[in-house]
């Protein structure tokens, strides 16, 4: 348990790794987006970026997401799902309030043999052009 956001954070869990990769990561970050202003799109994608370098090929993310941006998570899904068939599995259940505890949108990524190297993330004109992030 530790704040996913901080540099120190990271640090601690790859030292910890030695350069292993993992099978699983489970993130349950929906609260500490509280902490981030205006639940900055950018700052979840850097986090994306930081775990998926982490993931062993069939390795398996589970993330919860701030439903004030499903539109976004929404949006880079539906480009996993069509740009990336056969190396990337990814879905989507969409939360409807961030407050409600049992209503939580979680993001479900599975990077498969011949995945890219880096996680394939919206581009900023993309982002801005969906603008409203709910």
């Amino acid at each position: 348990e530790n704040n996913v956001f901080s540099s120190d954070c990271e640090q601690q869990v790859r030292a910890w790794l030695e350069g292993e990769k993992v099978d699983l990561i489970i993130e349950r970050i929906g609260g500490g987006f509280t902490m981030v202003p205006d639940s900055n799109p950018y700052v979840l994608a850097h986090a994306f970026e930081r775990w998926y370098e982490m993931l062993n090929d069939g390795g398996l993310m589970l993330i919860q997401t701030p439903v004030v941006m499903n539109g976004l998570v929404r949006t880079f899904v539906k480009k996993i799902q069509t740009e990336y068939v056969g190396v990337l599995d990814c879905s989507f259940c969409e939360g409807l309030a961030d407050n409600v505890p049992d209503d939580l949108s979680v993001l479900r990524l599975r990077k498969l043999s011949g995945a890219p190297e880096k996680l394939p993330l919206l581009s900023p004109k993309e982002v801005r052009r969906i603008g409203s992030f709910g």
